[in-house]
């Protein structure tokens, strides 16, 4: 079935475990594994609860609780490895103070790390090994 979906592009599967974090790369001629070790079942699991605590505002209050704020900072602290790269998604005005943890108080922050996270230890390794390349359409 996935290899029908493949004839038009390549189908890419996610894996998280305790024994590691992958991606499976399905195309029309093969698989090609993908290893993503900077991302630990650990550290998915901290995503998740990060984005948990942001999706719980429901827009009503734009910025998270004292005691959830609390929690946040400590998950932001556990995946030390993309601090760096939460940095660069931060506005330019913003980027040359404060921790990682000080904006945690904003679920769009929180979404902003989230996803910068993700970008970095998930989908650029997959985007280097499809070799994929910007085109400009004008």
């Amino acid at each position: 079935m996935l290899q029908h979906g493949a004839a038009n592009g390549p189908v890419v599967i996610l894996n998280a475990s305790n024994t590691g974090c992958a991606a499976l790369i399905l195309t029309a001629t093969g698989v090609q594994h993908v290893p993503f070790p900077n991302l630990s079942f650990v550290a998915v699991t901290d995503l998740v609860k990060l984005l948990r605590h942001a999706v719980a505002q429901d827009g009503r209050n734009p910025s998270l609780p004292k005691s959830n704020g609390t929690h946040v900072d400590g998950l932001v602290q556990q995946i030390p490895f993309v601090i760096d790269t939460s940095q660069l998604l931060r506005p330019p005005s913003e980027r040359h103070i404060g921790r990682a943890s000080d904006r945690s108080e904003q679920p769009e922050e929180v979404f902003r790390y989230v996803l910068g996270v993700l970008w970095k230890s998930v989908v650029e390794p997959v985007i280097r090994r499809l070799d994929l390349k910007v085109r400009l359409f004008l």
